[in-house]
């Protein structure tokens, strides 16, 4: 090995040992969802981003379950870290332009601009509930209702 090669390697080692690590893998304690932050245990690294970009377009956003297992990466020569993978999702969120897609513990959202899907399929059910029918059949009142209701469990 030559000169050039031992110091190249010395250097490596060097990073190595006092440097910060390129990746950090720990427990969730807490997450931040207005601050697209979240915090590790046992490290000393405070608030790691969801995203690399806080603050700026949203694009994808993943928020781990406080207890699951993180993995995060060191944003080039910063000391700041973000979120590449984690062992549960608490909430998977895509923005593309307008329209918002989001799966969470509880909710299921898709919309765009200020339209949502649950509010057409609820304003539908709604405007065949009160019809009438004089010849036939009248709309099932309480299939609606429990349309209504399974809606409401499954949109937010």
């Amino acid at each position: 090995m030559d000169k050039q090669e031992q110091i190249r390697e010395g250097l490596r080692r060097f990073a190595e040992r006092f440097g910060p690590a390129p990746t950090l893998l720990g427990t969730v304690v807490s997450v931040d969802a207005d601050l697209c932050t979240m915090n590790v245990d046992e490290l000393d690294i405070p608030d790691i981003r969801l995203r690399p970009v806080v603050g700026g377009s949203e694009g994808i956003t993943v928020y781990p379950k406080e207890g699951a297992w993180a993995v995060a990466v060191r944003l080039e020569q910063t000391d700041e870290f973000m979120l590449i993978a984690c062992s549960e999702v608490a909430k998977y969120r895509l923005v593309v332009d307008d329209m918002v897609y989001e799966v969470g513990e509880d909710k299921f959202l898709l919309k765009k601009g200020n339209d949502s899907l649950k509010d057409v399929i609820q304003l539908i059910i709604e405007a065949v509930q009160p019809i009438v029918v004089i010849y036939g059949n009248n709309p099932v009142y309480a299939k609606l209702t429990q349309a209504l209701d399974k809606l409401n469990n499954i949109f937010q």
